[in-house]
């Protein structure tokens, strides 16, 4: 929202007959009050973060096969807390600028300076002069008048399907996501087989509002907005953010930004996160995280299982020994007295043997499970357990 303001407030600073490389000056005050804005040192650094989004922010004013790329600012000065900008441009956005200022009344201004094809405005522009024949209007062009009309040479974009991938679609698209204008039918008419003519049929977009005009801030549907203002985000950055991207690229853009933080290799959290999200640095790194937290679940499982297992074990075990003592219990003296003695034949120790006898003379041994568990193989040695 503010990079619009800053646009706006731009345009009214530069004139055709000055020249091209000085530099301009402008008051945060004057664009507080011509948008009803409060002044304060909130506002000031919110502007002043909006002039360099627009320093970074890249407009393409490519000619053809010629690309021509450059910023909105060259160059910008401020003071933390001052309510001032001081500002220049490269000579060669002149053009452009000049263009936008002579074209377009401050309401159109709003839509178009979010443009990042120099083709977006041509085609808004012969929309508009058409709007008000009825609710639902449109233009029509031969192909070759069309790129007459958008400076396109004849012996560029010779196949007519290269002129509506790399021209119409992606202005269109601009126009359409952008403005307060909807594209409702683009009509591609062909003679003898052949592309000659375009239809381009749209409306007005009545709900949708200039911002700048009526400013009213809505927070974004994203659910990752309000992540991003816990970060630390400012709120201009956040809604712009989260009107861009994602919920998932932000939230991995925030969890590796976090995570490099507090491995130290990061000073300041807000500045390396904006490069993070910009470049989806996080992606691969969220693949990484997600493939070993499922490595750690399959591990955890396959401990659980092994727990499950030897529980399962022990606990069989221990009803055989328990039918063991069973039995046991249930055979004549002598028998059991042979099947004492072949327990304390099968002890190693003169001291495990001591042991077993004292034990022995209490009638309970057998019961004990150091006792039990060998009664319990010599039971089934002689087949009286399975």
């Amino acid at each position: 929202m503010h990079e619009q303001r800053l646009v706006i407030a731009v345009l009214a600073e530069i004139r055709a007959d000055e020249p091209h490389q000085r530099r301009y000056k402008i008051s945060i005050a004057d664009i507080a009050k011509r948008h009803g804005l409060e002044t304060g040192k909130n506002l000031y650094s919110q502007i002043h973060e909006a002039s360099e989004n627009l320093l970074k922010t890249v407009l393409d004013i490519s000619q053809g096969e010629l690309t021509r790329k450059l910023t909105w600012f060259s160059f910008i000065e401020y003071k933390k807390g001052r309510g001032d900008l001081v500002f220049s441009f490269h000579e060669e956005l002149l053009p452009y600028i000049l263009q936008l200022k002579s074209e377009f009344t401050t309401y159109n201004l709003s839509a178009v300076v979010n443009f990042k094809n120099s083709y977006s405005i041509r085609f808004y522009e012969l929309l508009k002069r058409r709007q008000n024949q009825s609710d639902v209007f449109y233009i029509q062009y031969s192909i070759e008048t069309l790129k007459d009309i958008l400076g396109v040479r004849k012996d560029e974009y010779i196949k007519t399907n290269d002129f509506k991938k790399r021209v119409i679609e992606p202005a269109l698209k601009e126009v359409n996501e952008q403005t307060d204008l909807e594209i409702l039918d683009v009509e591609y008419i062909k003679e003898l087989r052949t592309i000659s003519e375009i239809k381009i049929t749209a409306q007005i977009r009545n709900q949708k509002r200039l911002a700048i005009i009526d400013p009213v801030d809505v927070p974004p549907t994203n659910p990752a907005y309000q992540k991003l203002l816990d970060f630390g985000i400012s709120e201009i950055s956040a809604t712009r953010w989260a009107n861009k991207y994602d919920e998932k690229r932000i939230n991995r853009s925030l969890e590796y930004t976090e995570y490099q933080y507090q491995q130290g290799t990061v000073k300041s959290k807000c500045g390396y996160f904006s490069k993070v999200l910009a470049d989806d640095m996080g992606q691969m790194w969220a693949l990484e995280q997600a493939k070993k937290a499922a490595e750690q679940q399959a591990r955890k499982e396959k401990e659980s299982n092994k727990e499950k297992e030897y529980e399962t074990q022990r606990e069989k075990d221990d009803r055989e020994t328990q039918k063991a003592i069973l039995i046991f219990d249930q055979l004549s003296e002598d028998e059991q007295e042979f099947y004492l003695d072949e327990i304390s034949d099968s002890l190693k120790s003169g001291i495990e043997k001591a042991r077993f006898k004292a034990e022995r003379g209490t009638r309970k041994a057998h019961t004990q499970k150091p006792y039990a568990l060998p009664l319990k193989a010599i039971l089934k040695k002689h087949g009286l357990i399975d």
